[in-house]
């Protein structure tokens, strides 16, 4: 059974209760999850398919909902239910990158201590100590990891394991941009830590392992933000993207969802 609260008309307001953020009209959902429907029957190449679909073609590299929830101490209403049950990913395309990406649900909540904290690079830090989230407090501010949040939706993200490297030899950010494809871009610092957090936990695996990755995130100098993962833990700095660093960062395309 999926992790849902009672219905949005029953909930009470206690930290025991991880719901957060404003909880859309019924209306509009039932409005929105038709369209959804219509889409999948309409076009079925680039609609939408269930976690079952998506868990036969990805295999290990498919994390269901019930994963996320309890990696993250959470729950989803009714309502966000309702929008994250069928994936925005045709099954031509989960195929396409069935061994070289990972498919997980993002969420923009998190529960530390039976409190509903926002998902940010500063709360991932306190609820996963273990971890080891750091960063130069001179080059990257406490505004931008306080800040950073991501989406209720489902990603697809290129886990950079052996064989499946992208842009290797490529040293500065700018080439490496040129190489996205026109369904893929670069995520945000925070959903690549979240990610990693989500892999390690629910699968033991520790991704972009002696990596550097490049985000899709700037400091407030304008320089290029990036993640790196070593003996020390997950590090996130920045570099001006026209300097051309001793060691390479690379970049983990995204795909964007076919709606």
């Amino acid at each position: 059974m999926y992790p849902i609260t009672k219905p949005e008309s029953e909930l009470e307001d206690s930290k025991t209760n991880i719901t957060t953020g404003k909880i859309p009209a019924v209306e509009q959902d039932n409005f929105y999850i038709k369209k959804l429907e219509e889409k999948f029957e309409e076009d079925a190449e680039y609609g939408f398919v269930d976690q079952k679909t998506a868990r036969e073609i990805m295999g290990y590299n498919f994390l269901r909902i019930e994963e996320t929830a309890k990696c993250f101490g959470i729950q989803f209403t009714e309502s966000e239910f309702q929008k994250i049950k069928m994936i925005p990913y045709s099954e031509k395309t989960l195929r396409k990158y069935r061994k070289s990406h990972i498919l997980f649900l993002g969420s923009p909540k998190i529960s530390f201590y039976g409190a509903a904290k926002p998902t940010t690079i500063k709360e991932l830090k306190n609820k996963f100590p273990q971890s080891k989230i750091h960063y130069n407090s001179e080059l990257i501010e406490e505004d931008f990891i306080e800040k950073q949040k991501i989406e209720l939706r489902w990603y697809l993200v290129n886990c950079l394991r052996y064989g499946y490297e992208y842009n290797q030899g490529i040293e500065l950010f700018s080439d490496a941009e040129k190489k996205l494809k026109n369904n893929e871009y670069i995520e945000k610092a925070v959903l690549y830590i979240y990610s990693m957090i989500l892999m390690n936990k629910m699968r033991y695996e520790m991704l972009f392992t002696s990596k550097s990755v490049w985000c899709d995130d700037v400091d407030s100098v304008q320089r290029r933000v990036y993640i790196d993962l070593s003996g020390n833990g997950i590090s996130v700095s920045s570099r001006y993207a026209t300097f051309n660093p001793s060691k390479k960062i690379v970049i983990a395309p995204a795909i964007k969802p076919e709606f």
